[in-house]
C-alpha cells in the first residue's frame, strides 16, 4: 500500500485558496482512488506542515467530483465551499460538475 501512496504523491500539484486573502496559502491536491485517500491525506500534510488543509479528488462514476480533504484545525472548513468552487467547477470543461466533500480533522 505504501508503495501505491508515494507513486501517487509524486504526481501532486497546488491550488491557490483564493477566499483566503492577498496572499494565499498553497493548498497541496493529488488526484487518486479513493482506497488511498486518506494515506495520501495524512501524507500530504507532513509533508506541507504549512498548508492549512490538504486534498484528493477523483472522478465518480456518475461524473460528480468527489473531494477528500483534510486539516489539523477544524477552522478552515468554512472557507472550503469557495475554494471548491473557485478551483474545480467548470474551468476548461464542457460542463460543471456537482461536488461531494469529506472533511476530517487529524492531530499530528
Amino acid at each position: 500500500m505504501k508503495y501505491f501512496t508515494d507513486e501517487f504523491l509524486k504526481e501532486q500539484y497546488t491550488l491557490d485558496f483564493g477566499s483566503a486573502g492577498i496572499n494565499p496559502p498553497l493548498i497541496p491536491t493529488v488526484n487518486v482512488p479513493p482506497m488511498f485517500s486518506k494515506e495520501c491525506l495524512a501524507a500530504l500534510l507532513k509533508q506541507h506542515p504549512d498548508a492549512p488543509f490538504v486534498t484528493t479528488w477523483h472522478r465518480c462514476a456518475d461524473g460528480d467530483v468527489e473531494i477528500r480533504c483534510m486539516e489539523r484545525q477544524s477552522a478552515v472548513v468554512g472557507g472550503l465551499a469557495l475554494f471548491v468552487r473557485d478551483s474545480f467547477n467548470g474551468k476548461g470543461r464542457g460542463r460543471s460538475a456537482s461536488f461531494r466533500i469529506h472533511c476530517s480533522t487529524i492531530s499530528l
